[in-house]
């Protein structure tokens, strides 16, 4: 239960609670079970190993996932762009079809007034040209008649063949749109295929992160088992051990931070001080939070140290270090249980503090703590607490 020495004097709530929802959306969990204290088997570390590849490879998996479907997202967007150009390119058929229509019709006028003209032509030339020559009033009105029906039988022949034309030409530029169509839509398939092609195998690295994550899962629960027995068999041959629950009055302000079993913000609890005692959802955080609660914030036992350092300690050197508590005046040490205290245990690599709420008659004490279980509250009796010391603040309170 290792002690960070910066202290956090201002206390973000709402930002620590958006980076913890943001830390499980963007990272898989993570149980770093190397910073607590009872998973020092081979099993266990080696099961932390397992896990810890796993959600590597599940991480990586999402990854990769999430670029393949950047990539099938431009696919869509490239899909989007070729039917957008597919509907303008129907809609200019759809007008082009209109137009044929209108000039289909024209030319059905035109011919058909060719055709009465030439009708009327027709029984005109039956007639004796004396007879017409003799309706005429004159020779030269006679030939002006004759040149205006020509002229007239010229301009609809003119006219047919000019409608004609535009025909011809409307159909040619509706075929080049319907093919230009037919070729959208082959490059429009084509990318479509492509895009089902990336999505299996988005799918896949989908599919493949979930099993690593579950296989991690499955690793977690192990470790936890181990981890429990081995806590059960140090722990209960030393001088904390008793019954424990999650129930109890939590007033830890991290509390909706850790989350039994692990399943907690690791880059703020791994990394970050709580700012009473040390990493955040660790004993010796709660411990200073209760510390700093009872002497209502004259004392921060933040930079006291590892649990196993809180009544004192000696360096690798074998030179003795008194508690940082005893920096402030009227505080005291000794075996002496009592409420409102810290318990204290050496026992184990880093020890163990918890806060005493009562003692007994028959001397086991009643307490609260964090890390008992990873990371999380607990309460409890310890049966037999010989050998603790006890970190007395009551001139504070």
């Amino acid at each position: 239960m290792k002690a960070l020495n910066t202290k956090i004097k201002t206390f973000f709530v709402l930002t620590i609670v958006s980076a913890v929802v943001l830390s499980l959306i963007v990272a898989p969990a993570k149980f770093a079970f190397a910073d607590y204290q009872v998973c020092r088997s081979d099993a266990c570390k080696a099961k932390q190993a397992e896990e810890d590849a796993l959600r590597q490879k599940a991480a990586e998996a999402t990854n990769e996932a999430m670029t393949v479907e950047g990539e099938v997202q431009k696919l869509n967007y490239e899909i989007d762009a070729i039917q957008a150009n597919i509907d303008t390119s129907i809609e200019k058929v759809n007008d082009l079809k209109e137009q044929i229509k209108e000039t289909e019709a024209r030319l059905d006028e035109q011919q058909a007034g060719l055709a009465s003209l030439l009708v009327e032509m027709h029984f005109n030339s039956k007639a004796d040209p004396m007879s017409i020559l003799a309706g005429s009033k004159t020779l030269s009105d006679y030939a002006e008649k004759q040149a205006r029906t020509e002229n007239i039988k010229s301009q609809i022949a003119a006219g047919i063949e000019a409608i004609k034309e535009l025909k011809e030409d409307l159909e040619g530029q509706k075929a080049d749109v319907e093919r230009l169509i037919e070729e959208q839509e082959g490059q429009r398939a084509r990318i479509a295929e492509k895009r089902a092609e990336q999505q299996e195998i988005a799918d896949k690295y989908r599919e493949n992160a979930a099993a690593f994550s579950a296989d991690a899962d499955k690793k977690h629960q192990e470790m936890l088992a181990e981890a429990d027995w081995i806590r059960t068999q140090i722990w209960s041959s030393g001088n904390i051990g008793g019954p424990r629950s999650t129930a109890g009055n939590d007033t830890y302000p991290w509390r909706n931070a850790c989350l039994y079993e692990g399943r907690g913000p690791w880059a703020i609890i791994n990394s970050k001080s709580g700012g009473y005692g040390g990493l955040y959802c660790q004993c010796v955080d709660y411990t200073g939070w209760k510390v700093y609660e009872y002497t209502h914030g004259q004392i921060v036992a933040e930079t006291w140290g590892n649990a196993n350092m809180w009544d004192g300690w000696y360096d690798a050197a074998g030179n003795w270090h008194d508690s940082g508590a005893l920096r402030y005046r009227n505080v005291w040490i000794d075996h002496t249980p009592a409420p409102n205290t810290v318990a204290v245990s050496d026992y184990g690599g880093y020890g163990h503090v918890m806060w005493v709420e009562s003692v007994n008659p028959d001397g086991s004490l009643n307490i609260t703590e964090y890390n008992w279980y990873p990371y999380a509250f607990s309460s409890g009796v310890v049966t037999n607490p010989s050998g603790l010391s006890y970190i007395h603040f009551d001139a504070y309170h």
